[in-house]
């Protein structure tokens, strides 16, 4: 599987830890590891980026985004407020019978809610980071 992380000791941002090459068939299912602090709440969006050939190795971002249904077709939002809290999530990700090419790229995109330690929500924090990754 893919494994994204989170690591709060190097950076704010969304990170990769121990990212694998694997074969994923189209119209199979990708399980993705996604690490994240205990107790953030917010919502995962997964996106598949096809090839853009005339970047070559210069593509650093997405500029094509296909969004990604959940494996149980339930939606293209993984909710942390609708799962038991951890630190580790397991999230299986549908892919489309007619992906754009064997090559592609996988974003992740996390928007989290960061309160103090008071969790009266007056001191809450919106964050929306991103992560790709070749898959």
């Amino acid at each position: 599987g893919t494994n994204i992380g989170y690591d709060e000791d190097v950076s704010d941002e969304v990170s990769a830890e121990g990212v694998t090459q694997n074969e994923y068939p189209a119209g199979g299912t990708m399980m993705v590891l996604a690490l994240i602090p205990d107790g953030l709440t917010g919502v995962f969006e997964f996106y598949i980026c096809p090839p853009e050939p005339e970047l070559g190795d210069q593509q650093e971002e997405c500029l094509v985004k296909v969004p990604l249904m959940l494996g149980d077709r339930s939606g293209t939002q993984f909710d942390l407020s609708n799962v038991e809290k951890t630190d580790k999530y397991e999230i299986p990700i549908w892919l489309p019978e007619d992906l754009p090419s064997d090559n592609y790229t996988l974003m992740l995109r996390v928007v989290v809610t960061e309160c103090d330690d008071d969790y009266s929500g007056e001191t809450c924090v919106l964050r929306d980071d991103s992560f790709c990754t070749d898959v």
